[in-house]
């Protein structure tokens, strides 16, 4: 930065410490209103409620559910997809028991997804979604999502009876992007 100050026209160095002329920091102004206006159009829209497509499930790093509806019963004070994850088990198992695939590998995975207790111990984050019954929930949102269809296929449940809500989280690197963005303009 000192670099480019240095060089410019408008700056002009003063010990350790830059002065900009008043035509400059009226641009600048300029600039941080339109920043301001901005944020809030970005605010509004990465509130904007997605929902999954099962049949293109995009990259969900860096979203969270916002509500989760299976045959018309709608979840919706969900923490996490992880949260999500288990309740949707919870549905499927209460209406097709016999399908879950207890005790045996799921959905190219190495290790088991559901199990009892004592199948339990040997998952890394189980969670109980049923007397004696659990599920490995130490999985991405992705993964969590690629299960969920899986599941929704054994069990030849159709796609639009379930129908999962999220929202995108910005990440720092994309606020900064979009900072810098807005400030060349």
């Amino acid at each position: 930065i000192e670099e480019i100050l240095d060089k410019a026209s408008w700056a002009k160095k003063n010990g350790n410490r830059y002065i900009f002329t008043e035509e400059i920091i009226e641009k600048i102004e300029i600039i941080e209103e339109n920043n301001d206006y901005m944020s809030k159009e970005v605010s509004s829209e990465q509130s904007r409620t997605q929902k999954v497509d099962f049949y293109n499930i995009s990259n969900l790093a860096f979203t969270k559910p916002s509500s989760l509806s299976y045959f018309g019963e709608t979840a919706v004070d969900l923490r996490s997809w992880t949260d999500l994850y288990v309740r949707f088990v919870r549905f499927l198992y209460e209406d097709y028991p016999e399908h879950l695939p207890v005790g045996q590998l799921f959905h190219g995975a190495n290790r088991i997804d559901f199990g009892n207790y004592d199948l339990s111990q040997k998952m890394i984050a189980p969670k109980q979604f049923a007397n004696n019954l659990y599920v490995e929930t130490n999985l991405s949102a992705n993964n969590i999502v690629g299960k969920i269809k899986a599941l929704l296929e054994l069990c030849l449940v159709d796609y639009e009876n379930v129908v999962i809500s999220y929202e995108s989280k910005e990440t720092s690197a994309e606020k900064t992007s979009s900072d810098y963005e807005a400030a060349k303009l």
